[in-house]
């Protein structure tokens, strides 16, 4: 008589428990609840966005013209519509700006700081403007819009019409090459960092966040030194004895992040426009995971990292360097008119 066969060994199910009862086995993730984990791990938004703000068709067309004028490539924005727009090209045709606000290169206009440009050609997804002074720079536009929202309003010829009611729109491509406006004080202020500082630029013309943030970061380590020396200067300004104090205790790290992360507890007044705080941008900058980050969050980070170099050292600094510059003129001119009085 043969032996009675062992059952065979099946893999071990993945199980978990709760409160309400013994071991049993997971069920798989369901697609919504994939994407709410994917959401929650990266903190990716959804694609509806139920807290935008309604925009007349006139706000929408002035935001539009901002989105042109001012970001790169790839880095899209959410508008939501009071005013009913036909669910088509042509619906969002009527929302783009009539002109728009550019630098022209051209030899009639490279001396001004921009030039009116005015729509000429719109075609499917490309848009494209002429400069109003010169007649002869073309700039060429391709954008790619999602409906985010769609309504319907009513019956034509037992047809439902449908308008749209929020989208998102993102420049695929232009041409010239967006760029930021980059101060010449400030390239010149940044001084062996300023190649770092224009491939972050580079990156962020792009669209590449990722890329722009980490060489602004690498510009933040190598200007710690010259952030303390602006910090200590407004400090003396200010009469600041805490910042003082606390500058020389940042100063004794070897660290750059350790530094700044000293340097930033306590800012000189003049050194915080409606007391926000510029240098804590550029630490928390510093010590982010930055690679770690959503490409759309990156860019926002790299856009943030920018307009604090422009502020801190393009104006701040040329401001710092003259309220120097004038104090020593006028105590200087006190010790002559003392010297003079003494004699």
């Amino acid at each position: 008589m043969k032996p009675a066969s062992k059952p065979p060994i099946l893999p071990r199910a993945t199980t978990h428990s709760d409160s309400n009862g013994p071991l049993r086995a997971a069920k798989p993730l369901t697609p919504a609840v994939q994407d709410t984990k994917r959401i929650q791990e990266h903190q990716i938004m959804p694609q509806h966005t139920p807290n935008l703000v309604e925009l007349s068709s006139a706000e929408a067309k002035l935001k539009i013209r901002q989105f042109i004028e001012d970001e790169p490539l790839f880095s899209p924005i959410k508008i939501q519509i009071k005013d009913p727009i036909k669910s088509n090209i042509k619906g969002i045709h009527q929302l783009m700006p009539e002109t728009i606000h550019l630098y022209c290169a051209s030899g009639n206009c490279s001396h001004l700081a921009s030039t009116t440009w005015e729509a000429v050609n719109a075609s499917g997804s490309l848009h494209a403007y002429i400069c109003a002074s010169c007649k002869e720079s073309k700039a060429q536009y391709w954008f790619d819009v999602k409906l985010i929202e769609k309504q319907t309003t009513g019956l034509v010829n037992m047809s439902p019409v449908e308008v749209i009611k929020s989208f998102e729109i993102s420049k695929l491509g232009q041409r010239p090459h967006w760029a930021p406006k980059i101060p010449n004080r400030l390239l010149k202020n940044l001084g062996p960092s300023a190649q770092l500082f224009r491939r972050g630029v580079a990156c962020l013309q792009e669209g590449l966040g990722i890329g722009a943030s980490a060489y602004f970061r690498r510009v933040i380590e190598e200007e710690v030194k010259a952030l303390l020396d602006l910090m200590e200067k407004a400090a003396n300004l200010d009469g600041d004895q805490a910042a003082l104090e606390n500058l020389k205790t940042a100063r004794e790290s070897q660290v750059a992040s350790e530094r700044l992360k000293i340097a930033v507890q306590k800012v000189p007044i003049s050194l915080r426009p409606g007391n926000a705080n510029p240098l804590a941008v550029l630490y928390g900058a510093l010590s982010g995971a930055v690679h770690q980050e959503p490409e759309e969050v990156a860019i926002g980070t790299a856009k943030r990292i920018l307009k604090t170099f422009i502020f801190l050292f393009e104006e701040l600094k040329e401001r710092m360097d003259s309220a120097e510059a004038y104090a020593a003129e006028i105590q200087q001119i006190r010790d002559e008119t003392k010297k003079s009085s003494n004699h």
